[in-house]
């Protein structure tokens, strides 16, 4: 699997998707062999799963499944992705990623929308 990010422009909030460099502080996201700088904040690793719609699933995104919410992280430490559940039934559990049921599983958004960072 090829390594794949994305990050969202400043200036737009546009998604874009591509390869990653961090250089002085600065995040860019190589889009058809050009550099393009993003917030380095909303950068976020492509899991190399799909959920049941299709769409990509990445560092950062908030899924929903019937009976539970939650936000994918990436732990360095361990090397994996993981959930954080946002459902308080479910606080406190975080799982890996690798016995997700993609086929039941919908991203519904990302952690970044209006500005706030859930953590």
């Amino acid at each position: 699997m090829r390594y794949k990010f994305r990050g969202q422009k400043g200036s737009t909030k546009e998604w874009v998707y591509g390869g990653i460099d961090i250089h002085g502080g600065f995040a860019y996201i190589m889009v058809n062999g050009e550099f393009v700088l993003v917030d380095a904040k909303t950068v976020g690793q492509f899991t190399g799963i799909k959920d049941r719609n299709g769409v990509e699933i990445y560092e950062g995104c908030k899924l929903t499944n019937n009976g539970w919410n939650a936000v994918i992280y990436w732990d360095a430490k361990c090397c994996w992705f993981y959930l954080k559940y946002t459902d308080e039934k479910m606080l406190g559990y975080n799982p890996r990623l690798n016995g997700l049921r993609t086929k039941e599983v919908e991203v519904i958004g990302h952690i970044f929308e209006d500005n706030k960072n859930e953590s």
